[in-house]
């Protein structure tokens, strides 16, 4: 299994922020219909604000799935660095372990710094290396940062095991781990166009009840095609769409909670 690169959940808000125009905007809100001229608290509202905020979060959550998606780790790559990091762990507690007692007196006697060349005397604190294993004539056993890299290992070994039953049994979209763009993030919230037709589906249904349809072309597939511009600034990617509207809607065009 290749390394995963460096990966953060954190998306900027240049990355979320809808790029897609006005009038990508304007259209999807034509989709629902005539808009109520007050707005109503406590129910759901029908006014136009009330369109276009929803429709702004939507297509934010979107992005931010879409951006936060990429490079995510699969759940193979998060098992593997938990072993990893036991695995060092124990390394290099059994290479201090290991030293002699020549090695270990040099390690706990900074000197002053050469010329030009880093402070020992301030790595020496920094390390913490006055807990590192010390010779036999100053004192018995291997130190405290062995004996905290022993447990680090044994610890990151236990999460892993942890780590990858709870992945079985909590994930809500279960998709295997194999490639392809199977990650954490898909795998615990689903793909990112796939939530952008549910949540499309609801601001719908909400404004036109019982009017969703999964014809292609037809006022509910311009609608997420309109709010998918309004997202991305784009109609790259778009084609997906209609293939999520089938699969998710019936034929009497009610929303099938995904398996």
């Amino acid at each position: 299994m290749a390394r995963s690169q460096r990966w953060s959940i954190k998306a900027h808000a240049e990355k979320v922020t809808p790029a897609g125009t006005p009038r990508a905007l304007a259209e999807a809100k034509r989709e629902l219909g005539a808009f109520d001229q007050q707005h109503k608290a406590d129910i759901v509202c029908r006014c136009e604000s009330c369109a276009e905020r929803r429709i702004v979060e939507l297509a934010v959550r979107f992005n931010k799935l879409r951006v936060a998606s990429k490079g995510a780790p699969r759940a193979g790559h998060v098992t593997r660095n938990l072993q990893e990091i036991s695995m060092k762990s124990r390394q290099l507690a059994v290479a201090l372990s290991s030293l002699d007692d020549y090695s270990r007196d040099w390690l706990r006697r900074p000197r002053a710094p050469a010329a030009g060349g880093p402070d020992p005397r301030l790595l020496f604190k920094t390390a913490g290396a006055a807990q590192l294993p010390p010779p036999s004539m100053v004192a018995d056993g291997d130190g405290e940062i062995v004996a905290r890299l022993r447990a680090l290992g044994e610890y990151a070994r236990t999460m892993a095991q942890e780590f990858e039953i709870w992945s079985l049994l909590n994930t809500p979209f279960p998709i295997k781990d194999r490639g392809g763009n199977t990650n954490m993030l898909t795998q615990w919230y689903g793909v990112p166009a796939e939530r952008l037709v549910i949540g499309a589906y609801h601001i719908y249904d909400d404004f036109r009840p019982g009017e969703a349809r999964k014809t292609e072309d037809g006022s509910f597939h311009t609608f997420v095609n309109q709010v998918f511009l309004f997202a991305t600034g784009t109609r790259k990617g778009q084609s997906s769409l209609i293939g999520q509207i089938k699969r998710l809607l019936g034929r009497d065009g009610a929303l099938k909670i995904p398996k």
